[in-house]
């Protein structure tokens, strides 16, 4: 079997609808029947997919998630970033995006993100006088930083498939991070203006009643716990105290510990049905990661990379050049495939292209899991898109006439820090 026919046939299933991963592997294990290739290549290429202490990560991210979700911490940070923000104008996109960036820092992953916030604070906003479907885009637009603020599975899975260090990848996801989120902010905050949107109603610390101040203080105390996590993870990994994948576990045991005893919201009979879920979603990213390393050894194979590289550098000469393309291939993917898959898919092809053009993989890899999170959001199949849209309770179409915006400007900011990368690289 050629290369055009293997690829091809991957094509194919996909578009039959063959879910990304058994495409890869279907393909892949036809591709070596076809060439007499020993069929044991197959085990040994989906276990060594997987076999990387870098990925121990990722169960215990997903517990931490499912901890933190059930606990209490994301109503919490909610009433955190009110407090902080909502007497501003659109204090409530406000409120949105800050407890999304907040949130992000606890389950890296933008679908979590939404679901968990967004039965929060859509009814919120709807109260407040917003339009069901520009409440529900901010949202949707503020979970995307859940894949790049740290703890980061999509970084991690990046990290695995180029070999470069996590914990790099993690210091320079919070600048970028943070930049997208300050972008969205200044948006909402002319957008509500020109709109005249509420402004989030706060009473004013001397107006409260001694019962309430007493009240407000508690709830403001207490709200010091949610953001531990993330000041521990961290705090520890930058700190150089332990390792990204130790860092997962402390946050798993410590979200743990506060959801039970501090909140005391998170029975203790919850406790193996959340680790069942934590274990659910973990054996899906392996089991994804897996047939990706299979998937990639046919490439290399039949050498694919190499051919690709070759049309590229015969078309440009130019790193601004590829990196703009790169940019527009990953949007257009965005818009009719997952973003999980799109890293999985791409990465085997321009990790040969990115070390001939003398890329830095670490400021690579924040920029173009930032393209690939914008795809989350991107019409017609974005996974939180269609979250969001049954969060908010409404159509899909409506959604995505209201996030074009919020999609503009992130792909602005990440085209200036893909061009500019000093502007998250100082933190290394």
């Amino acid at each position: 079997m050629s290369a055009g026919m293997f690829l091809g046939l991957a094509a194919c299933l996909l578009v039959f609808g063959m879910p990304v991963s058994f495409s890869m592997a279907i393909s892949s294990i036809i591709f070596l029947i076809t060439n007499d290739i020993n069929p044991s290549i197959v085990l040994s290429r989906l276990l060594g997919g997987i076999d990387m202490t870098a990925l121990l990560c990722v169960p215990f991210f997903m517990l931490a998630g499912e901890f933190m979700n059930v606990g209490g911490i994301g109503k919490r940070l909610v009433f955190l970033a009110r407090m902080l923000v909502g007497s501003l104008p659109g204090g409530l996109c406000f409120v949105a995006i800050l407890a999304c960036t907040f949130f992000a820092s606890l389950t890296g992953v933008a679908v979590a993100v939404c679901a968990a916030l967004g039965a929060i604070l859509i009814p919120e906003m709807k109260k407040a006088g917003y339009t069901p479907e520009f409440a529900t885009a901010v949202v949707s637009a503020g979970s995307t930083l859940g894949p790049i603020i740290p703890p980061s599975i999509a970084m991690i899975v990046y990290a695995t498939l180029t070999g470069t260090s996590v914990a790099s990848l993690f210091m320079v996801g919070v600048p970028l991070g943070l930049l997208i989120s300050l972008a969205f902010c200044i948006f909402t905050f002319f957008y509500a203006k020109a709109k005249k949107f509420p402004i989030a109603s706060i009473a004013k610390w001397k107006t409260l009643a001694p019962e309430e101040k007493k009240e407000r203080r508690k709830l403001v105390f207490g709200s010091i716990w949610s953001v531990g996590t993330p000041v521990i993870i961290l705090g520890g990994i930058f700190g150089g105290i332990f390792t990204p994948t130790e860092g997962a576990v402390v946050a798993a045991l410590y979200s743990l510990i506060v959801g039970c005893v501090v909140y005391r919201e998170l029975p203790l009979k919850d406790i193996p049905k959340l680790c069942l879920e934590a274990c659910r979603g973990s054996v899906r990213i392996m089991w994804i990661i897996s047939c990706a390393g299979l998937f990639a050894w046919c490439l290399s194979y039949v050498r694919v990379p190499q051919m690709l590289m070759e049309v590229v550098v015969g078309f440009t000469s130019s790193k601004n050049v590829l990196i703009l393309l790169i940019m527009i291939v990953t949007f257009a993917l965005g818009m009719v495939i997952d973003a999980g898959s799109i890293q999985l898919i791409t990465i085997p092809f321009l990790l040969p292209l990115m070390r001939q053009y003398g890329f830095d993989l670490v400021h690579a890899g924040a920029w173009i899991t930032a393209m690939y999170c914008l795809g989350t959001i991107t019409p017609p199949f974005g996974t939180v898109l269609f979250v969001g849209s049954h969060v908010g309770e409404v159509s899909v179409q409506a959604l995505a006439g209201k996030l074009w915006p919020f999609i503009v400007i992130m792909f602005g900011v990440i085209a200036i820090i893909a061009f500019f990368p000093g502007l998250v690289m100082w933190v290394l």
